[in-house]
């Protein structure tokens, strides 16, 4: 199997020290140039094999049955003739030859004609491999088609004629091949494990430097073993001609070309080859995940991954890894995200249920989370089995707030409505910003004075991890229009919105405003001015006794309505693409309620405030402490003396 797009990944540099372990693909893709001892023994081999003629290499034969030419072993190198260490250095070749294999006969890919063998490469000879503890080489026959108008020519190991074979005869073939080099089956197989367990390219690459040249330092010691032999028992070949002494020869060293030639790859060229090969198994896997089941699912974002992924212009793109698990802690479903909203989590979980239904598996009955609330209503359209456990369980909990809530019920209060005269127009492209915005700066310009303005602000919140997302929606209010200005965290407040916050002139009345502005300062940098609190407000004016009630309770309060505070839509995904059309009323009605609280109390007198000098008798008033009255009366005549 040829591993395919990896004509920058050809890893054909010789060099394996501790300072080229980081050393980049590029660096590693040098040509390649037969090391002259092999390429001696490559053509011997390929003499050898034309002179068997018709019937064929004889590792073919049914006397040998095998693909392999072995050197002999060192013993038996070392045992006749003069010492000479180049017999140790001769690799194991595999001889590809398919087409003496198969009663078919080979077609071109490019015409669909015959192919012809035209004998072997000749540079180079062999196809290099890297091995666990060695290299070994492949020797492929090439290939012409006998079309004369297309002139193809390929290699045996092409991709091409390999799957033109039948499976078991290509299960024979024992490399994974790139652009000019290749890794066995065996380092290919345990390359996807190491990386797999967390043992990464960097300890795998420094592991195959010691099995191989730890296969070098023993075949240099067999090699010495055997010289002190033979000055021990001389032969022919040991014994001096004249006053000349023997001379044997020099084993060479690991890294010598014209030697032993030994190679390691580097761990770019590693972790190119291991991304390939997964990219190739990629479909199995997702095959195997689609045929996984679960009836009990856990879904939750890792921000570790992202972390050690390259960053584009100082940014990460992607901030999570969301991995759903099965009860049987098996991965059903893994993505990488840009940002913590269930927005993309969508249509992979509706594929993840169409396949579901073509396995016919049982549909899921129950979905861990940590942020239930806001994770709802995705997991409802999503995976509509839950709704059974969801309304099962919502019942419950209807029932145990009706009954703990039986003195709120004898006196009910309302929930506010939004009027019919109250438009509310959600703004998205800057164009709609801008019209908005200058609606806005209308209704300022046609009073004297500040304007004053209903402000609420929305964005995710996770009340397991406490983890807050982005400013994603903004809400100004006035009388008789609400706007709910959008707001994408990768790309920031629109630059005439910004101005607007920030114009003394608009004042933002909300509960808790300074909060809201301050955390679109932490978000985006926004400078504001204009805020006005209403929990104050209205408590110095007699209309609550506490500030510190919410805005709910002051509506219910001062407009005779409360505001819906249902943590599901409180704690929904407000970073979705498409708001719901309850999400749109929930945030208006905040804004618009704020607006509604400051135009009901602004008229009332300041609690505290110095009297004028004449008051009219008989007026009523009440003496306070801490915000609460504790005595009531009316101002008397005033005598004057």
């Amino acid at each position: 199997m040829e591993v395919e797009d990896m004509h920058q990944c050809d890893d054909d540099d010789n060099s394996s020290s501790e300072a080229e372990d980081d050393k980049t693909v590029e660096d590693d893709s040098i040509d390649y140039v037969e090391a002259p001892i092999l390429t001696e023994y490559f053509e011997k081999l390929q003499n050898r094999i034309v002179k068997d003629g018709k019937q064929g290499p004889q590792e073919y034969d049914q006397k040998h049955n095998t693909f392999w030419i072995e050197p002999p072993s060192p013993y038996f190198a070392l045992y006749s003739g003069p010492a000479d260490p180049k017999k140790l250095y001769y690799p194991r070749v595999f001889l590809w030859s398919p087409h003496r294999l198969v009663t078919t006969v080979l077609k071109c890919p490019d015409c669909r004609q015959k192919l012809n063998s035209k004998g072997f490469n000749t540079n180079p000879r062999a196809r290099r491999v890297v091995d666990i503890d060695s290299c070994f080489y492949i020797m492929s026959s090439r290939y012409r088609c006998t079309n004369k108008s297309c002139k193809t020519s390929l290699n045996a190991h092409d991709n091409r004629i390999l799957e033109q074979l039948p499976l078991h005869l290509q299960a024979e073939f024992p490399a994974y091949l790139t652009h000019r080099s290749a890794v066995s089956k065996h380092l290919g197989d345990l390359l996807r494990i190491v990386m797999q367990n967390g043992m990464g390219v960097h300890r795998l690459q420094r592991a195959l430097r010691e099995f191989h040249t730890l296969r070098h330092s023993r075949l240099h010691l067999q090699y010495l073993n055997s010289l002190v032999h033979r000055q021990q028992y001389p032969t022919f070949h040991d014994i001096p001609r004249g006053s000349n002494p023997i001379i044997y020869k020099r084993f060479s060293s690991f890294k010598d070309r014209e030697g032993y030639a030994g190679y390691i790859p580097s761990t770019g060229y590693l972790r190119l080859v291991y991304t390939a090969l997964i990219d190739q198994l990629r479909p199995l896997m997702d095959k195997e995940l689609a045929i996984l089941g679960g009836i009990i699912l856990k879904g939750d974002h890792s921000f570790k991954v992202p972390k050690h992924m390259a960053k584009l212009g100082g940014s990460s793109a992607f901030t999570a890894l969301y991995t759903l698990c099965n009860e049987y802690e098996e991965i059903r479903l893994q993505l990488l995200v840009p940002t913590k909203s269930t927005t993309h989590l969508e249509a992979p979980l509706k594929e993840m249920m169409n396949s579901y239904r073509l396995y016919n598996h049982q549909q899921p009955d129950l979905f861990f989370t940590d942020n239930v609330k806001g994770d709802r209503r995705l997991l409802e359209r999503s995976l509509p089995s839950l709704k059974r456990t969801l309304h099962t369980n919502n019942n419950h909990a209807h029932n145990i707030q009706q009954s703990t809530n039986v003195d709120h019920q004898k006196h009910p209060v309302p929930f506010l409505q939004l009027p019919s005269n109250v438009s509310i127009s959600l703004i998205q492209s800057n164009d709609q910003v801008e019209q908005a915005v200058q609606a806005i700066r209308n209704k300022s310009d046609s009073i004297s004075g500040s304007l004053v303005v209903g402000f609420d602000c929305e964005w995710n919140y996770n009340p397991i991890t406490k983890a807050t997302g982005k400013v994603s929606s903004i809400q100004v209010a006035c009388a008789d229009s609400v706007w709910l200005f959008r707001v994408k965290p990768s790309e920031g407040v629109p630059r005439a919105l910004a101005l607007l916050i920030n114009d003394s002139n608009i004042v933002k009345a909300g509960r808790n405003v300074k909060g809201d502005l301050k955390k679109l300062n932490r978000d985006y940098g926004i400078a504001w001015k204009g805020a006005l609190e209403l929990g104050a407000f209205c408590r110095r004016r007699g209309a609550i006794e506490r500030g510190t009630l919410g805005l709910s309770d002051i509506s219910a309060v001062v407009l005779g309505g409360k505001l819906c505070k249902d943590s599901n839509l409180r704690l929904s995904d407000w970073e979705s693409e498409t708001l719901e059309e309850n999400q749109v009323m929930y945030a208006a009605l905040d804004a618009w309620a704020s607006f509604k609280i400051f135009e009901s109390v602004k008229d009332h007198d300041v609690f505290g405030k110095i009297l004028p000098e004449h008051i009219p008798a008989g007026l009523h008033c009440s003496l306070q402490y801490i915000g609460s009255p504790v005595a009531f009366g009316h101002i008397a005549e005033q005598v004057i003396q």
